[in-house]
Order: C-alpha cells, then sequence, then structure tokens
C-alpha cells in the first residue's frame, strides 16, 4: 500500500502485496501469520481478520465503517509484520500512509 486518502465512514478492504527478497510475490502457503496494524486497529490472520485472495496473489485488510468512524481524521502509518511458516518474524514500521477525512454524517448506513 503506497499512501491513500480515505474518509471516515468509508467500508471495503485495503489491498496489500508482500514480496520476498527476489521480488516474488509472498504466497498464503510461506506465511503462518500476517498482522497489520493502521493507528490502534489492528488485524491479523490467524485472527481470520485478514484475508487472502489466492487469483491476486495479495492479503485484504478490511474497514468497516465502525473502524473508520473510530479514527480521528489525519495521517496514519501503516505497519506490518509477517510471520514465516519457518518461524521468522519480519516488520515493516512504514509500509504505507492512510490519510482519514472527516465526515459530517456519523452514521452508519
Amino acid at each position: 500500500m503506497d499512501e491513500m486518502t480515505i474518509m471516515q465512514g468509508d467500508q471495503y478492504s485495503l489491498q496489500f502485496d508482500f514480496i520476498n527478497n527476489d521480488e516474488q510475490p509472498i504466497s498464503r502457503e510461506d506465511i503462518s501469520d500476517v498482522e497489520i496494524m493502521i493507528g490502534y486497529i489492528r488485524k491479523t490472520l490467524s485472527d481470520g481478520d485478514i484475508l487472502y485472495h489466492e487469483g491476486e496473489r495479495t492479503f485484504l485488510f478490511p474497514l468497516s465503517q465502525a473502524d473508520t468512524f473510530s479514527m480521528n481524521p489525519g495521517t496514519y502509518k501503516v505497519q506490518t509484520r509477517l510471520k514465516s511458516i519457518d518461524g521468522l518474524v519480519v516488520g515493516n514500521e512504514d509500509a504505507g500512509t492512510l490519510i482519514v477525512s472527516a465526515a459530517r454524517s456519523k452514521e452508519i448506513l
């Protein structure tokens, strides 16, 4: 994920593509867990909060309306951690930026 702007109350999945040192996509078979944090929102693959799209070979971080309404307007750094099948854990403290703009309506649709 690079830089992305959303509005409070938006609901959709953010896409994350992870690559190895050989510049090849990391597939689900290589990973025992994924953790993604955006602000105070933390989701993991092992908890079933992060999904894997086999055809795209990408990880999906679903954001609900409640999630985005819980975020104050501003800029959030995205952090990720991957745990490989062999137990190696590697983090990225700057995996992108999410900019959240204020919504006038605070109602969940």
